[in-house]
């Protein structure tokens, strides 16, 4: 079987714009602030394949079983993602959690891992992810792309760390990224 571009590319793009400025984003540039930088990549795409892993899974073998309208109901929920995340402020709960830990010495990967896994638990990336899967019923293709766009992100989450966490201004990465859920939804609905 070929690889899809086309998958590729929509499937990274989706899940980029939508974790950029996302709580678990948020999340990766605290843990970055306290613990090896290399512990914060690890957990963090650990805890990425862990859940995105399953879910892509889980989407994938129910595709063959999914009638038509499903994709139609993915595209309204990439819609409502994209109207909720344009509306919402940011619930800077997780992070606030993190700075008021003290640092300890090797506890970064599996604070990472475990705060990145929970988080990740029925966010709207899992959820895109899952939407994503049935839609184009390739999981090498949609995994790939969901895992190398979320490593993208955590990257860019560690590289800013503390000494540019004062300039990340959530909001207009939140309307771009609600935005683009609003095309995809569109376009999902009409392919």
């Amino acid at each position: 079987m070929p690889v899809e571009v086309t998958t590729l590319l929509i499937a990274f793009a989706t899940i980029f714009f939508a974790e950029l400025g996302d709580k678990t984003q948020l999340m990766v540039i605290s843990l970055s602030t306290k613990y090896r930088k290399l512990d914060v990549f690890v957990g963090a795409i650990l805890g990425f394949i862990l859940v995105n892993g399953v879910t892509i899974f889980i989407g994938t073998s129910l595709s063959e079983f999914t009638p038509d309208f499903v994709i139609f109901i993915g595209g309204i929920i990439f819609i409502i993602f994209g109207i909720v995340t344009i509306l919402s402020k940011s619930n800077n709960v997780e992070e606030e959690k993190i700075e008021n830990q003290e640092e300890k010495k090797g506890i970064g990967l599996i604070s990472s891992f475990s705060l990145v896994f929970l988080a990740e638990l029925g966010d709207k990336t899992q959820i895109a992810s899952l939407i994503l899967a049935i839609t184009y019923k390739a999981f090498l293709e949609v995994f790939l792309s969901v895992i190398l766009s979320l490593s993208a992100v955590t990257i860019i989450g560690i590289l800013v760390g503390r000494s540019m966490k004062q300039y990340i201004r959530p909001k207009p990465l939140r309307i771009l990224s609600g935005c683009l859920f609003i095309i995809l939804g569109v376009l999902t609905i009409l392919l």
